[in-house]
């Protein structure tokens, strides 16, 4: 796939996430786009979770769980290794 097939597909995988569960998921695009390009930039799950989690921190000052930031890392990872096929 093309790098824009995979922002595509990353950034339904991210939307649909909605970890804020918000009623219009675009009220969180900005982070979307932030955790688009983490996952461009880190390699490492455990960081790139950290690094989802921080983003909503940030934004939001809400904490979402690790392992909910660490299964979307993971998720999101496979994803681009899968496109990058």
């Amino acid at each position: 796939m093309k790098n824009n097939e995979v922002n595509i597909a990353l950034y339904k995988l991210l939307s649909d996430w909605n970890p804020m569960n918000f009623d219009d998921q675009s009220l969180g695009d900005s982070e979307v786009y932030e955790c688009m390009d983490a996952v461009h930039e880190i390699e490492d799950v455990n960081e790139l979770a950290q690094k989802f989690q921080d983003i909503y921190v940030f934004s939001f000052d809400i904490t979402i769980n690790k392992e909910i930031c660490m299964q979307m890392a993971i998720k999101a990872t496979a994803l681009q290794s899968y496109c990058e096929i």
